[in-house]
């Protein structure tokens, strides 16, 4: 289970991360109000068929051949994020106990709404770091040419007499 290490940029993994969220909100408010699991998976697939990337909708897709064991088992074996693969690893668990899963599924959503925030926070905290950085190597060159050529200048113009 998950022996794969994946190696993906902050950007994919806060889109992988964004995606999972919108399929277990999904998930979580079809099999609420009593919709099958299978076929909750199934709608929810559709629902998101043109907004999210290829490779999520490959690792998050239901197959037919499948069943629905099969299918998380398969998520499990082929998501890169470890996070995702530890949400449907307890997800089996529970379908092979018989358990209600609509309670597992708003625990999911709320610990994900809340990580989600918190990789917010932390990414705005640390953006005007970077963006400081960044300016100050854009406009530190030229200001320094601005302010180091005038001497420079009267330098050379003194040693040349």
């Amino acid at each position: 289970m998950g022996k794969f290490k994946f190696r993906i940029s902050q950007k994919e993994k806060r889109r992988w991360s964004r995606e999972f969220l919108e399929w277990t909100e999904s998930m979580c408010s079809g099999v609420s109000v009593g919709q099958g699991f299978r076929e909750t998976w199934t709608q929810t697939e559709a629902t998101f068929e043109e907004s999210w990337s290829s490779s999520t909708l490959d690792s998050l897709s239901l197959p037919p051949s499948l069943d629905t064991l099969g299918a998380m088992k398969r998520v499990v074996d082929r998501h890169p994020l470890e996070s995702v693969r530890l949400w449907f690893s307890i997800l089996i668990k529970l379908v092979q106990e018989g358990s209600e899963l609509a309670p597992t599924l708003e625990a999911m959503v709320r610990e994900l709404r809340s990580q989600r925030k918190w990789e917010l926070e932390t990414y705005l905290r640390d953006l005007p770091t970077r963006v400081n950085l960044r300016l100050m190597l854009l406009l530190l060159p030229p200001t320094l040419l601005i302010l180091v050529l005038p001497v420079l200048t009267q330098l050379i113009q003194s040693l040349k007499l």
